[in-house]
C-alpha cells in the first residue's frame, strides 16, 4: 500500500491537495499538526481507497462458525518458531473474551519435546478447568478427539521444532487432527525476511492465518502493516504482553490503527 504525506498551513488546503494528487476517492489515514523548522504545519497521510479496502479485506478473518467444514468441535492449530509465544496464545484465545471464552474449549498438546511444555499448559488448563489431551503418536489422535467431542472449540499447541515430512512427528499428528484453521504465530519484532522464512517453513502445514505476538516488545506498530502485507494472510487475533488471559485483541482493529503510525515516504506534495 502506497501512503502519501501532505503538508500545508491549513487543513482545508491540504485536503484539496490530497484530492488533486490522489483523487476524490482518497482516504485519510492520519491527520494532525507537526513541528517543522519553519513552524507548525498540518500533516495528512492518505492513500487510495481501493488500496485500503483491499488491505482490510485481506487482513479480515471470518467468524468461526460459518467456516466450519465438518460436524464436531471447531479446531484451531497454532504453529510457529520456538519462542513465538504459542502456548500463551493458546491460553489467551481459550480464556480471553476477544477469543473463544464464550464457548466450551478443550486443549490438545503436541509439544512433547520442550522441557516443561506440557506442565506449563497443564497448569493453565487445571486452573481454568479446561480439558487437556497430550498426544504422542497418531494412534492416540482418535481417542483424544473422542474425549473432547463435547467441547465446541479445540485449540492445538505445537512445538517450534519443525520435523521433516514423513518422519512421523508432530506435523503428521496435526494433519491427523485436521484443524479447521492453522494460525502461524509470528513475533511482531522479527525482520520481514525472517518472518517470510518462517512462512515458507510452515506453509506445508496448511497455514490459513497469521497471529502477531509480542506486540509489547516493539516500540510502535509502524512496521506491523508492512509485515501483514508481506505475509499476505488474514489475521484474527494479535497477542500483546505476558499477562494471561489479557493481552489478546482482534487483529483488524489493531492493524487498521497501525496504518496511522506506519512510516510513509517523504512528503510527496505540499499544499499552499
Amino acid at each position: 500500500m502506497q501512503l502519501e504525506t501532505f503538508r500545508g498551513p491549513e487543513l482545508q488546503q491540504v485536503v484539496k491537495e490530497v484530492r488533486r494528487a490522489i483523487g476524490d476517492d482518497a482516504m485519510i489515514v492520519r491527520s494532525g499538526v507537526v513541528k517543522t523548522p519553519n513552524g507548525d504545519v498540518v500533516e495528512v497521510v492518505a492513500a487510495r481507497a481501493e488500496e485500503i479496502e483491499a488491505f482490510t479485506r485481506n487482513l479480515g478473518a471470518e467468524p468461526l462458525e460459518p467456516m466450519r467444514r465438518r460436524i464436531g468441535p471447531y479446531t484451531l492449530g497454532l504453529v510457529g518458531p520456538s519462542g513465538a509465544g504459542k502456548t500463551s496464545a493458546v491460553v489467551k484465545i481459550a480464556l480471553n473474551p476477544e477469543g473463544v471464552s464464550d464457548k466450551r474449549v478443550g486443549l490438545i498438546s503436541l509439544d512433547t519435546y520442550r522441557v516443561g511444555a506440557i506442565e506449563e499448559l497443564q497448569t493453565y488448563a487445571e486452573i481454568a478447568g479446561l480439558p487437556l489431551e497430550v498426544v504422542y503418536n497418531r494412534h492416540q489422535v482418535p481417542d483424544a478427539l473422542k474425549r473432547l467431542r463435547n467441547v465446541e472449540v479445540i485449540i492445538v499447541d505445537t512445538p517450534g521444532r519443525l520435523e521433516r515430512p514423513g518422519s512421523g512427528g508432530w506435523p503428521e499428528l496435526l494433519r491427523e487432527i485436521r484443524p479447521d484453521e492453522v494460525h502461524l504465530v509470528i513475533p511482531a519484532g522479527l525482520r520481514s525476511e525472517v518472518s517470510m522464512a518462517h512462512v515458507n517453513r510452515f506453509t506445508a502445514l496448511g497455514v490459513t492465518h497469521v497471529l502477531f505476538s509480542k506486540l509489547d516488545e516493539v516500540p510502535d506498530d509502524s512496521m506491523l502493516v508492512e509485515l501483514a502485507e508481506a505475509i499476505g494472510l488474514p489475521a484474527r487475533w494479535v497477542a500483546d504482553g505476558l499477562k494471561i488471559p489479557s493481552g489478546l485483541a482482534a487483529a483488524s482493529g489493531r492493524l487498521l490503527a497501525s496504518l496511522g503510525s506506519r512510516r510513509s515516504g517523504a512528503v510527496t506534495q505540499r499544499a499552499g
